[in-house]
């Protein structure tokens, strides 16, 4: 199931720069619809220990900085260099126990606090897991839940960043009829029931 795991996260093929900006580690599996998953990790991130070709590297803001001599450029986002101009950057904080980033407009993050002013006004803002931990020690609105996806069903559903959570994630019931839309001289066959017992199923 698509998601974040490890470090990184699993999606569909071609999700290196979509996005997420990844680097694909591996195939992780075939779902039972034949479609393939792969294992990304982040830009700058590692996983499984393989490293994405911009691990190390900061993000500098409109690619403001440069690389030092004999190192390899970034491959997933230009922008990651081996030192930023600017004394306001886009570095990520590791603080009390929990992580921010300053990555904007990406799913499952929610605003944590002001970070800094560059130069030209740009104000950096730092973001952290909707169900994880963030620099200031704090737990996300949706701290410790699954996200949902696939066509899944949160309980006790949490949203976040653009993302729902819940406790676990149940597969959709797809039948509608219950032992009450049968009609005389029908039987109800169960199929599934919903998160408060009640059993779906068929009429016939």
């Amino acid at each position: 199931m698509p998601g974040e795991k490890g470090g990184g996260f699993v999606d569909v093929d071609g999700r290196e720069n979509i996005r997420y900006r990844g680097y694909k580690v591996r195939e992780y599996c075939t779902t039972q619809k034949g479609v393939k998953l792969y294992l990304y990790t982040y830009c700058i991130g590692t996983t499984e220990g393989v490293r994405a070709p911009c691990y190390g590297k900061v993000l500098c803001i409109n690619g403001n900085g440069y690389d030092r001599p004999g190192s390899s450029k970034c491959t997933c986002d230009p922008r990651y260099l081996d030192v930023c101009n600017e004394t306001c950057n886009s570095d990520s904080l590791s603080a009390n126990g929990g992580f921010c980033s300053t990555m904007t407009g990406e799913y499952r993050f929610y605003y944590v606090k002001d970070k800094c002013k560059t130069s030209t006004g740009n104000v950096i803002k730092y973001y952290a897991a909707c169900n994880g931990i963030s620099c200031e020690g704090k737990k996300g609105p949706c701290y410790g839940k699954t996200e949902c996806t696939g066509g899944t069903i949160a309980v006790d559903p949490c949203t976040c960043g653009g993302v729902t959570y819940g406790t676990s994630c149940v597969i959709k019931c797809p039948y509608e009829q219950t032992a009450a839309d049968c009609k005389a001289g029908q039987s109800f066959t169960q199929r599934c029931k919903d998160n408060a017992g009640t059993w779906y199923g068929e009429c016939k």
